[in-house]
């Protein structure tokens, strides 16, 4: 018996460290082949096939740092950061970790993590301009809050010499066109921020910073085109959708915002469709009148669009200009001949609002 557990022990620990083995190999092999699929452009699968390796070994260095660069280039940005999280603590040396982590802190203005990664990256690769560039600008904050004018101009001078080294080092152009920018130097913080904008076109504060400027510059012009340069790169951004509407508007450019108001209308999703048109109805209201919005009113029910929508729209126009009576009409008709819905409830609605307006209470309640 005795010796049967002699045997016993050195054999479950051989089949234990073969069972290791056995995961790793299956894990490289995972690993491999997510490369090969990456390779054939079939980002799925390969993403798939990373999962299996950390599910194999949770801790494959190049596997974590594949998948965190895909979610990168995926514009998943929250994903990859956890994973260059995991990527750092497991490696604490890992200069694509550190990085990465480093970079997106920046992009976040997350300087406590910031603090806590760059310094490391810079101690690992202190010849590393990136990691210079993002040092410096540590110190920068760090001098201008201390108005520590003298380690502030040393800063400056080593973004100046960083550049000097490789122009693309935009972390180091942050540097200047903050300096610039806070002595008033408008004209040459503009020519810094154009090209750091050449490096990261994608960069949405550098386009504010460069719209600001150009505001404080009275560049009225060059304002107008920046904001069709900014809705072109974030077709999305409603805020910028507002500046640049405020911009036609204020520069009498009535055209141009009702052309680009339909176009926002025309581009929305179905489920915002109708609220974007209504905005151009609004707009048609104020700028032109209410005769342009009922006839644009008019255009989309002979078009067949939302029919009863419009009916109800161009009633409650009618109604307000003073055409009571063929408002109530209208309404009238629309219920009538109209199956329930919910546009049907609305004009039923409106349809009780003008005859309570019209002292019609018992019309209203019915």
């Amino acid at each position: 018996m005795v010796l049967m557990r002699r045997f016993l022990f050195p054999l479950l620990l051989l089949m234990a460290l073969s069972a290791c083995e056995t995961a790793e190999e299956r894990a490289e092999g995972h690993f491999a082949t997510a490369q090969e699929l990456l390779a054939e452009g079939d980002v799925d699968r390969a993403l798939v096939e990373l999962r299996n390796v950390f599910k194999l070994n949770g801790q494959h260095r190049e596997a974590r740092e594949v998948y965190a660069q895909i979610q990168m280039d995926r514009g998943r940005e929250d994903i990859a950061y956890k994973q260059y999280l995991r990527l750092v603590e497991q490696y604490p040396e890992n200069l694509t970790g550190l990085r990465a982590l480093s970079e997106i802190s920046l992009r976040r203005f997350d300087w406590e993590s910031a603090e806590r990664y760059i310094p490391r990256g810079y101690a690992l690769a202190p010849d590393d301009l990136s990691f210079r560039a993002m040092d410096a600008l540590l110190n920068y904050r760090t001098a201008r809050d201390a108005e520590d004018s003298a380690k502030m101009s040393e800063v400056i001078q080593l973004a100046w010499d960083i550049l000097e080294e490789d122009d693309t080092q935009n972390v180091a152009r942050q540097i200047l066109i903050d300096d610039l920018l806070t002595n008033q130097n408008l004209t040459e913080a503009l020519e810094q921020v154009e090209l750091s904008l050449e490096q990261d076109p994608e960069n949405l504060r550098l386009h504010e910073v460069k719209l600001r400027i150009l505001n404080e510059l009275q560049e009225t012009e060059t304002v107008g085109s920046h904001l069709e340069v900014m809705i072109r790169q974030f077709p999305e951004n409603e805020q910028i959708q507002n500046f640049l509407i405020s911009w036609y508007v204020q520069e009498n450019k009535l055209d141009e915002a009702e052309n680009f108001l339909r176009k926002l209308a025309a581009d929305a999703p179905e489920e915002d469709r109708r609220d974007a048109q209504a905005v151009v109805l609004q707009f048609l209201q104020a700028t032109k009148g209410s005769d342009a919005a009922v006839a644009e009113m008019e255009a989309r029910i002979a078009a067949g669009e939302d029919v009863v929508f419009y009916r109800s729209m161009r009633a409650e126009h009618l109604f307000n200009r003073g055409d009571r009576d063929v408002a109530i009409t209208e309404l009238r008709d629309i219920i009538e001949d109209s199956p329930a819905s919910d546009d049907i409830r609305n004009a039923k609605v409106a349809l009780a609002q003008m005859l309570e307006a019209t002292e019609n209470n018992v019309g209203a309640r019915a």
